[in-house]
């Protein structure tokens, strides 16, 4: 039997809290950014999602209990509704604290997994996976961060950025969704219109967040971070060059 977690837990406050993350990382980008904005930028990033996933994984079972109850049925998002759909979850967003700005990009992430969001389903354990392995990159990058200065790092924080809005999305209709089901969740699902229908559009946001993470922000920021490694290797190797020219080679002593 699926629960209720406390509408005022611990994953509303990470959820909070996310906005805050988004500012650090825009600020990591100004062109007078060092390596301690990228390292406190990326090392928050790593210790927030830790703790948002970790918040989200008492809803499993309520998220299952759903998958489980909708089986039967063929649930989809018609066309005319998507752009209602992105409205809706603009909305539910801001009143987490997320700006306009912030959330510019927001449909572009969908828009980009559209064809792929029906039908509404999805495994919560893979929705949990994606989530830890955006947090294990984010605080890899952190210790990168840490040794010098991530050079060129405009792309690689850019999709970080586009990263923490798939996430915003997913925990908040987490929290919406999943937590309307303490109102279904003796078997009257079905029947129960108004939650069911806050429960579907939450199942098209973490889909569609999950779907972006996965398909497009995940490989993206792992090319850019090795890009990123190259560089700082060629950098090194550059900086040491001189220094090989001044070594005399012994031979040359001997002719």
């Amino acid at each position: 039997m699926p629960t209720a977690p406390n509408l005022n837990d611990a994953l509303s406050d990470h959820i909070k809290k996310l906005p805050g993350l988004l500012v650090k990382l825009e600020s990591a980008l100004a062109p007078k950014a060092d390596r301690k904005a990228q390292e406190e930028a990326f090392g928050r990033g790593c210790s927030l999602l830790k703790n948002l996933i970790e918040s989200i994984k008492p809803y499993q079972s309520n998220i299952d209990h759903v998958m489980e109850e909708t089986i039967r049925y063929e649930i989809s998002l018609l066309d005319d509704q998507f752009e209602k759909f992105i409205t809706d979850e603009f909305t539910l967003l801001t009143t987490f604290g997320f700006s306009a700005q912030q959330l510019s990009g927001l449909k572009d992430n969908f828009d980009l997994v559209k064809d792929e969001l029906n039908p509404l389903r999805f495994d919560s354990k893979e929705v949990v996976a994606e989530l830890e392995k955006f947090s294990n990159l984010l605080c890899e990058l952190n210790n990168f961060a840490s040794q010098a200065p991530i050079p060129d790092p405009k792309d690689l924080i850019q999709t970080c950025i586009s990263g923490v809005i798939d996430v915003g999305a997913i925990s908040a209709d987490v929290f919406l969704g999943f937590s309307a089901v303490s109102a279904v969740s003796t078997g009257l699902l079905l029947p129960v219109m108004p939650a069911l229908s806050t429960v579907l559009i939450s199942i098209s946001s973490v889909k569609g967040g999950y779907l972006s993470l996965k398909e497009k922000i995940l490989p993206n920021l792992r090319k850019l971070f090795q890009r990123a490694k190259t560089r700082r290797k060629q950098q090194i190797l550059s900086d040491q060059a001189p220094h090989r020219k001044l070594r005399r080679n012994p031979d040359d002593d001997a002719k």
